[in-house]
């Protein structure tokens, strides 16, 4: 069913605007120029503004710059820049050796138009040209040439090439010669009058093109001959008082038009439009164009600036008119036309015209059921094959004929094959010839077969690329075969190409593969590994030349050389479809995207694009000192950290770049690598040495930089490294050896008696240390004896008393309550003396050993405190003393007590472990801490008893303890008891 004609405005440009927002110091701009580091500059109503692709910024008066309304910036051959300002009264500027200086005005002129550099810097050329006037700087003074044209003759611009002077004016396009001035008037054969608004100068190897704009018409003059480029449109209703502009790119791509309407037009593909449609605004006026050398357009406006971003696609949407944007295939008719498949119908391509084509029983709930999978051109006919709906053909008169309608199983794809044509459904090939559907082949498998391309190769052998069993082999209709592989995801097969040295490349899910001796294996093009799904591969418009489609967008290669485009590159998409690569009748390659459709226009794999500039700026150490890179440096030890920081001039998007720092020592060897989109890397901790840094970046378009390195960054060794120092230490020590033997024979009587009253002192100490163990001992004894007897004492009477009083409360004439309450109480207080009997000694040791006994303890507490006790128990394989085991027993049971009582802690940790000669513990509570030299000194003076115990304890079993706290960072105490006592 027909549907609609649309005509198209297509894009290929990437649009972005710089506004307020960005950074712009005005709205109004007037120019551009691109400076031989590769920044932007721009001259603007209050000044000049330079762009690096990071920062904009304003030079003001501080920077040398006057403040005055600059409509044209220029860039002379030793790259210094010149800027001119709309009042003649005001000066010329010009950057040289970073600063600006100025030549006289002009004065007697009327508001200047435009400016063109030529000449040396000893002896400088400007030209200037007002609407009524033109002059020339000699150098010293400004010369008048206005007498030399015709009365009454405005002025609209000037260009510069191959040492002469273009000057288009409302009585012709005329020529001044660099050596004497003189003035030509270039024969034009244009209606007399035809005024030339605007030029265009680009030299090609053997002379100039220069390019014409008129009000009606674009011509190109070259080798004096003129020819009509574009026609048939109105650029402006007054000279007097408008500015025109004309550029044009490398990819043929036209931009004209004065301060009230801009025209874009591709003379490759004859298609013109109002660049204001692109930008909403049909309105769009601007005061001029720039090319840079990525082939960016810099449009200034008095809104600001737009960059239109170089790309090699011409995109169609459903906004240009195709019936969607999910493109799945693509075929052209004996005429030229184009037929684009969709899920829900046809678009057809006519001249950059589309009509569009609905199925009468889509539905776009299941429109997968009705996706034209697959297309072939069969005897001047389009045949192609729509999921569900069937198997037909598109006749040139626009009709659909169906073959196999309503299928219940989906036709997938097709192939022309010896004036057959091959039909494939689920798990069955089909031949189709005089109108007739046959079966050609069948496949058993034990699940069903889907396919994905079918193709022809060598020998007349038919390989269908299915999605899960690798390739089905054909050698004749009743010889089958599988070709697959031993990664399920490169059985999972879409495309399938022969190249010219008979070599089948495969894509699949798992990336790119190739045949060999019947299996599928990974298979790379001259280092080109693709490790993605591959939706197709076609040949391009050069002599071995690849598309690859993507699920990431394509892939171009030829002679080993590979790029890769995506949506920040001009293609409609990111997500290609399967058949929907095409290489039309004039060497324009088509990829259809589940975003729209676009076009890589012939010629345009000719043109390589530029490197992105890239620049190491300065090292900045952590007292934010700057050095210069180019410059050896030479860091001290305490500098050791660093930061570097680069640029990288690529407009494309310079948003999307990725840079790759590398970090090398002396010898070349890699010592820190990473990628990063921030324009500085730090570097820290370098050791003593030489480093050297080098610095790469990718752009947007995935253009890699040229590699550039940094000088020797040398970082000092500390003092304590150097000779000198060595030297010092040695006679130091020598020194100090010296006096020492010196004062031996002296104090030998002193430490004699010294070593006397050391040992009396040891003897003394060793009396005191037994005095306390005895005392402990007792003390551990009587605990003992006072335990036992309470335990088989009154724990039996108590028990004895418990159970009469049960008996009693069995008895109907006893008092329940007044019983019950007395039970409780005896309850209780058997309760209270087995805690008694515990704390004075803790039998559990002797019965379970000493792991046992503190894993109960810190459950008892558990259940008894808010705070959460964790245990960790390892193995306890050797055992303490009896004595020691209690001792330790008692200084945990101290330690857990300190912490519940004042740490505030939410959890205390115990771990018990085991080395080979010690057992450890470590007591961790999260909660307030303390200052240890507070609670010593505390200590001291009689408090804090809980330390002092703790420490007494663990002196006596001859154990080490080590106490740590902070405040609000909790206390640890670490105890190491040796087993050999």
């Amino acid at each position: 069913m027909f549907i609609t004609n649309s005509d198209v405005y297509t894009q290929n440009l990437n649009i972005k605007t710089y506004t307020y927002k960005d950074g712009l110091p005005t709205h109004s701009f007037f120019d551009a120029v691109q400076d031989t580091t590769g920044r932007m500059w721009f001259a603007c109503s209050k000044g000049l503004t330079v762009y690096d692709g990071f920062e904009w910024k304003f030079l003001s008066v501080d920077e040398g710059v006057p403040m005055a309304n600059y409509i044209k910036i220029e860039l002379d051959d030793e790259g210094r820049i010149w800027a001119l300002p709309k009042t003649p009264t005001n000066s010329i500027i010009f950057r040289d050796k970073n600063e600006w200086r100025k030549i006289p005005p002009i004065l007697n002129s009327s508001v200047t138009l435009d400016m063109k550099m030529w000449g040396s810097s000893s002896n400088p050329k400007i030209s200037v040209i007002s609407r009524d006037s033109i002059f020339v700087f000699n150098g010293i003074k400004w010369d008048s040439y206005t007498n030399s044209f015709p009365e009454s003759t405005l002025f609209f611009s000037i260009d510069f090439s191959n040492d002469q002077l273009y000057v288009s004016t409302s009585t012709g396009l005329y020529i001044m010669l660099k050596e004497n001035f003189k003035i030509n008037k270039v024969s034009l054969k244009f209606q007399a009058d035809e005024s030339i608004l605007s030029i265009y100068t680009r030299p090609n190897a053997n002379n100039t093109d220069i390019y014409i704009l008129t009000n009606y018409a674009i011509y190109e003059y070259t080798n004096n001959e003129i020819n009509l480029i574009l026609e048939n449109f109105n650029i402006s209703t007054s000279l007097e008082y408008q500015h025109f502009f004309l550029a044009v790119d490398q990819f043929d791509n036209f931009y004209f038009g004065n301060d009230i309407i801009t025209f874009h037009y591709n003379n490759r593909n004859k298609m013109f439009q109002l660049l204001g449609k692109s930008l909403n605004d049909k309105s769009f006026g601007a005061s001029g164009v720039y090319l840079d050398r990525e082939n960016n357009k810099w449009i200034t406006t008095f809104r600001g600036i737009v960059k239109l971003s170089n790309s090699p696609f011409f995109s169609f949407y459903k906004s240009d008119g195709l019936l969607s944007n999910e493109v799945s295939s693509i075929e052209q008719f004996d005429d030229g036309r184009l037929i684009i498949g969709h899920n829900e119908g046809f678009s057809i391509l006519t001249n950059y015209s589309f009509n569009k084509y609905m199925f009468d029983n889509y539905n776009e709930f299941f429109n997968q059921d009705s996706r034209v999978l697959d297309m072939v051109n069969f005897n001047s006919e389009i045949y192609f094959t729509a999921a569900k709906l069937g198997f037909g053909k598109w006749s040139n008169n626009n009709i659909i004929k169906w073959e196999i309608k309503n299928s219940n199983y989906q036709f997938l794809t097709l192939k022309n094959f010896k004036d057959e044509l091959l039909v494939y459904k689920i798990d069955t090939l089909f031949k189709f010839k005089d109108n007739n559907l046959s079966v050609y082949s069948t496949f058993n498998h034990k699940s069903r077969i889907g396919a994905r391309e079918i193709t022809v190769v060598k020998n007349d052998i038919i390989l269908i690329a299915t999605n899960g069993i690798g390739l089905i082999k054909i050698n004749n209709r009743y010889n089958n075969s599988v070709i697959k592989s031993y990664y399920n995801d490169y059985n999972n097969a879409y495309a399938i190409f022969e190249q010219n040295d008979s070599t089948i490349l495969v894509g699949t899910k798992g990336g790119l593969c190739k045949i060999q001796d019947s299996i599928l294996v990974p298979y790379s093009i001259k280092n080109l590994a693709i490790n993605e799904p591959i939706y197709f591969i076609e040949a391009g418009n050069k002599p071995g030349s690849i598309w690859f489609g993507l699920d990431k967008g394509a892939i171009y290669c030829e002679d080993g050389k590979a790029r890769r485009y995506d949506p920040n590159s001009g293609l409609a998409g990111y997500e290609t479809n399967r058949h929907a690569g095409f290489l039309d009748s004039k060497g324009n390659f088509w990829i259809g995207t589940d975003n729209g459709l676009s076009m890589f226009a012939a010629g345009n794999e000719d043109i390589i694009p530029p490197k992105p500039l890239i620049d190491i700026l300065y090292l900045e150490d952590r007292e934010f000192n700057k050095f210069d890179l180019r410059n050896k440096i030479q860091l001290d030890y305490n500098h050791n950290s660093f930061a570097i920081h680069f640029r990288c001039l690529s407009f494309i998007d310079e948003s999307n770049i990725k840079f790759f720092p590398k970090l090398l020592d002396s010898d070349g060897e890699v010592i820190e690598e990473f990628e990063t989109k921030e324009k500085s890397a730090r570097f820290s901790n370098l050791l003593p040495g030489s480093y050297r840094i080098e610095l790469s970046a990718i752009n947007s378009n995935s253009i890699n930089s040229n590699v550039i390195s940094s000088n020797i960054i040398t970082v000092d060794s500390p003092f304590y490294y150097s000779i000198w120092f060595f030297i010092l230490i040695i006679g130091g020590l020598v020194f100090i050896g010296f006096s020492v033997q010196k004062s031996i024979s002296q104090k030998k009587y002193a430490k004699l008696l010294e070593k006397e009253v050391k040992e009396r002192t040891s003897e003394l100490e060793k009396v005191e240390e037994l005095k306390s163990k005895a005392i402990y001992e007792n003390i551990e004894n009587d605990r003992k004896r006072i335990s036992r007897d309470l335990h088989d004492g009154l724990g039996q009477i108590l028990t004895s008393a418990k159970l009469k009083l049960e008996t009693f409360q069995l008895s109907k004439s006893i008092d329940d309550k007044q019983f019950s309450g007395s039970l409780d109480l005896i309850k209780n207080t058997g309760q209270t003396l087995r805690k008694i009997v515990h704390n004075l000694h803790p039998l559990e040791i002797e019965k379970y050993g000493l792991a046992v006994s503190i894993e109960m303890m810190c459950n008892e507490m558990n259940n008894d405190s808010p705070i959460k006790i964790v245990s960790q128990i390892g193995n306890y394989s050797r055992r303490l003393s009896k004595k020691n085991e209690v001792m330790v027993f008692r200084i945990v049971q101290e330690a857990l007590n300190n912490a519940i009582r004042h740490s505030n802690a939410k959890e205390i940790n115990l771990i018990f472990w085991e080395s080979i000669g010690n057992l450890h513990i470590t007591i961790i509570d999260d909660g307030c801490g303390f200052d240890l030299a507070d609670k010593l000194d505390a200590k001291i003076k009689g408090r804090h008893f809980g330390l002092v115990n703790i420490n007494q304890r663990a002196n006596f079993i001859g154990a080490d303890l080590v106490i740590s706290s902070k405040i609000n960072l909790g206390t640890t105490i670490k105890l190491e008891v040796p087993f050999n006592e």
